[in-house]
């Protein structure tokens, strides 16, 4: 299986209270390189945001945008 050169990427873990990602960063070899977001968008999605898509949408868990059901339940008023 090929490697890419060893860097560091960020493992997210949880948001706090501010809706900021929380988490710790960790040696990678993917392939991807050092631009883990490369793909990614400006723009990230907060806790209260997700919270209101997921119960539009059933509390589907294909609309959980990496959040917990606990941080999205706590986000929408229901825990």
């Amino acid at each position: 299986m090929p490697t890419g050169p060893k860097h560091q990427r960020f493992v997210f873990v949880e948001h706090n209270e501010e809706g900021q990602a929380c988490g710790y960063e960790e040696d990678c070899r993917c392939m991807i390189g050092e631009d883990h977001d490369a793909d990614a968008s400006d723009e990230s999605l907060n806790v209260n945001d997700a919270a209101d898509i997921w119960l539009s949408k059933g509390m589907d868990e294909d609309y959980m945008f990496g959040f917990s059901e606990a941080q999205l339940r706590r986000a929408a008023g229901l825990s």
